[in-house]
């Protein structure tokens, strides 16, 4: 191939490099073959020179080649689309994984920089239609030798998309006593999702202690039962070749494949069988439905592909994934700082179950209820501290005069509290690693509290969002970690914070606290009432 600026008197024929638009008439685009007319009209706009590409006899025009080569590496369950412009996608046919051959792709593109060969990561998951690869031809032609060459590259097929099988799968999840069960209960409904997510069939559920008989029981019960693949959940990380899972295995006569696994999160995974089930032993990164290496090898049983020690091996290349929430994360060491926090309180509301006056200005021990909640978050050592006002602005600005906080507006207060949190936590600085979400009626918390709050919290360690409890009840404040921003920023209506919490449940800390005032809030008169005898105000 020729390649350069032509009189326009030669142009017929060549391929325009560049697109032209005459004054009038149609652009003749980058790409296009000149016929007789293209040139008459370039040159009736004025152009005497144009830049082409020139074919020779053994050069393999773009389309031709990119639709040659994409034919050549494509395998089952890939759909090679039309080639155009020197591009020829290839598509999956059906869900499943990526599986493809690294040192083809590596030789394909070794043959000729004019031709690319590029692919999503090995072992992709995929969904029908997805694109998983592309051929681009970089100029207009190549040679044929170049075409046959990048052909030969490719001794078979080095793209296939592995499909779901569905799977009976039996889940099995040991406790230890003390182990929150609202762990259990978050493990085992993440990991019933990816099951459905991958067709696969929820055969039995299984909670048992965690010890070798109880798991060695609860193994042999599901494959007699019919399981496929076994998902055990253990209340304590597999560490070591003894472990309950690992020895509850060889004592049911099933055998280890592998203890740990090269991607991050995901290390602590186990790899077994027990006669023709797969046993997988569920990594704790995997409470969160964040991509981990975990997903990896259930994908893997789940497609009918091989996870020998080997095949686990070969994960580490591209195994360092994304941080997941609600595990301790080594790759960030432990904290050296105190951690910088604000608050945000609440007093926006019509206090429409109070009657005529609005509670927050409502006297308790001679000072307006909202001064005792802003109070407890200055003494606690919150800075800054917003206080979010709507119904009744005025009065509770003028209330909270000589003490040193930001005011913001909630425009919409009746729209519910929603707004307002995620109006304060729009004020908050950037720079803070949290906030205490406070309400305004609730005038018994104290800087002790908050002070158990933050030395609880660690967003690193499954901390990220901490509650105070007393006698088995949540309170508050609530702590949330700044990586909460915009989830609480964009809520909106009357629901406040609660489908985030739902969501989150592995990253919420509950800390005991020595006070019932943290459940006591004031919005009806008896409320109010209670609220002065307890400071001996009535």
């Amino acid at each position: 191939m020729t390649f350069g600026a032509v009189p326009i008197d030669d142009a017929v024929d060549c391929i325009l490099a560049h697109t032209h638009r005459p004054a009038e008439g149609r652009p003749i685009r980058k790409g296009t073959r000149l016929s007789a007319d293209d040139v008459q009209a370039l040159r009736q706009a004025g152009i005497t020179e144009v830049i082409v590409a020139r074919l020779h006899p053994a050069d393999v025009g773009e389309d031709e080649a990119a639709a040659r080569l994409a034919a050549t590496v494509a395998g089952g369950g890939i759909e090679v689309r039309s080639a155009r412009t020197g591009r020829s996608n290839l598509h999956a046919t059906h869900r499943g994984v990526l599986v493809l051959d690294e040192a083809t792709v590596h030789a394909v593109n070794a043959v000729d920089p004019a031709i690319t060969l590029g692919t999503l990561p090995p072992f992709a998951r995929v969904e029908a239609r997805d694109m998983v690869a592309t051929v681009k031809i970089i100029p207009f032609a190549v040679p044929e030798g170049s075409v046959v060459g990048a052909c030969a590259a490719v001794a078979a097929p080095a793209l296939r998309v592995a499909p779901f099988r569905r799977k009976r799968v039996a889940l099995i999840t040991s406790q230890l006593p003390g182990l929150p069960q609202r762990l259990v209960l978050a493990t085992q409904q993440a990991q019933e999702q990816r099951v459905l997510s991958l067709d696969g069939e929820v055969l039995l559920r299984r909670e048992i202690p965690h010890a070798v008989p109880d798991a060695r029981r609860a193994l042999i019960d599901a494959c007699e039962a019919g399981a496929q693949v076994v998902l055990f959940m253990g209340a304590s990380a597999i560490v070591d070749p003894a472990d309950v899972l690992p020895s509850a295995l060889l004592a049911a006569g099933g055998r280890v494949t592998r203890l740990g696994m090269p991607v991050d999160p995901g290390n602590l995974a186990l790899v077994g069988e027990l006669h023709d089930t797969v046993v997988l032993g569920v990594p704790g990164c995997a409470r969160s439905l964040k991509r981990n290496g975990f997903d990896h090898l259930l994908e893997h049983v789940t497609a009918d592909l091989p996870i020998t020690s080997a095949a686990v091996a070969a994960l580490g290349v591209g195994g360092l994934l994304a941080e997941t929430t609600g595990r301790p994360h080594p790759r960030q060491g432990p904290p050296t700082r105190s951690p910088r926090l604000g608050a945000v309180v609440l007093a926006a509301g019509a206090s429409s179950r109070m009657g005529p006056t609005n509670k927050l200005l409502a006297q308790l021990d001679g000072r307006p209820l909202v001064t005792w909640a802003v109070d407890a978050m200055l003494a606690g050592g919150a800075d800054p501290v917003v206080v979010v006002v709507g119904h009744h602005e005025a009065e509770i600005r003028s209330a909270l005069t000589d003490r040193a906080v930001q005011i913001v507006v909630n425009p919409t207060p009746e729209a519910g509290m929603g707004t307002s949190l995620a109006t304060g936590v729009g004020a908050m600085p950037e720079d803070l690693d949290g906030w205490f979400v406070m309400l305004g009626d609730v005038p018994f918390v104290r800087a002790s509290d908050l002070a158990a709050l933050t030395a609880a919290f660690n967003p690193t360690a499954g901390a990220a969002i901490c509650m105070p409890e007393h006698a088995k009840r949540r309170g508050h404040p609530v702590l949330w970690a700044a990586r909460y921003r915009g989830q609480l920023a964009a809520l909106r209506g009357d629901t406040g914070a609660k489908a985030i919490l739902d969501a989150h449940t592995a990253d919420v800390c509950v800390v005991p606290v020595d006070n019932p005032g943290i459940h006591q809030d004031v919005d009806t008169p008896e409320a109010l009432r209670d609220a002065r005898q307890r400071t001996g105000t009535d």
